[in-house]
């Protein structure tokens, strides 16, 4: 027992290891330090005028601003392999020894990693806008714990369906040039551009579809998740990283059995 346990943490362990090399390597690059800060801040400071306009609750829009930073730059998992693969090191990332499923989402995941630093940075701008800490003292260290949570999940979600979109766009070079594409669907089928009465009632199945959906419910209704959210919200979840690994090992198939990916 005490040897599967350590086997399991020195698999944990050398993964988030190779995670971490892979984030740092994506923080090397400015364009995508750039993306991630420009995104956050700009539409914060929209959220943050509309409050002084109309009113609202702080934290759910400076939440949805976070929400809204971490996917435009988890989108970037779309041309991450190319990237990759412009710098040359593709090739030697499929003939390595660390298996081909670990290195992707090692790879795919650093995009959704480095944009959880949204939230400090879109709580950070709105403090600096408001010019005090009113709206931390709006949040409860209850409510602080649950949503470390749903942030925790919807870093999955997020991470879930850019691996597929990495799996499906790496089959094309240009696949950088249809990141944006991705941006408004993804806010629409996960509801996040919907507060309150304003929610259409086809968006509660298709936030069930979109793994962003129910994470990002909860961190602006400010409440805890039913079990049956969490639950669908999983199964998501899973679904999603089943797809990913379907598609990846289709371009792997191709890369390395019949030649057709380009990977130099």
């Amino acid at each position: 027992m005490n040897l599967m346990i350590s086997k399991l943490w020195n698999s944990f362990a050398s993964q988030a290891r190779l995670m971490w090399f892979y984030v740092k390597q994506f923080a090397s690059v400015s364009y995508f330090i750039q993306l991630m800060v420009i995104s956050t801040v700009t539409v914060t400071f929209v959220q943050n005028m509309g409050v002084r306009a109309w009113g609202g609750d702080p934290v759910m829009l400076c939440n949805r601003s976070a929400i809204i930073g971490l996917w435009s730059t988890s989108i970037a998992a779309a041309g991450i392999i190319g990237f990759e693969r412009n710098r040359g090191t593709l090739v030697h990332l499929l003939v390595g020894k660390i298996s081909l499923p670990r290195v992707f989402f090692a790879i795919v995941s650093s995009a959704s990693s480095f944009g959880l630093l949204a939230f400090p940075v879109a709580w950070t701008t709105w403090i600096l806008l408001d010019g005090n800490l009113d709206i931390i003292a709006q949040l409860s260290f209850t409510q602080f714990v649950w949503d470390l949570g749903y942030i925790f999940l919807l870093w999955l979600g997020a991470v879930s369906v850019a691996s597929v979109v990495a799996s499906i766009f790496v089959l094309t070079p240009n696949a950088i040039s249809y990141e944006q594409l991705l941006l408004v669907p993804v806010f629409i089928l996960s509801g996040l551009l919907f507060t309150g009465s304003h929610v259409p009632n086809w968006i509660a199945y298709t936030r069930f579809i979109i793994p962003l959906g129910t994470p990002s419910k909860m961190l602006l209704n400010n409440s805890p998740a039913s079990l049956a959210d969490f639950i669908l919200s999983t199964l998501s979840i899973i679904v999603w990283f089943a797809l990913a690994y379907f598609f990846a090992q289709k371009a792997i198939k191709k890369a390395t059995q019949m030649g057709t990916l380009e990977v130099i």
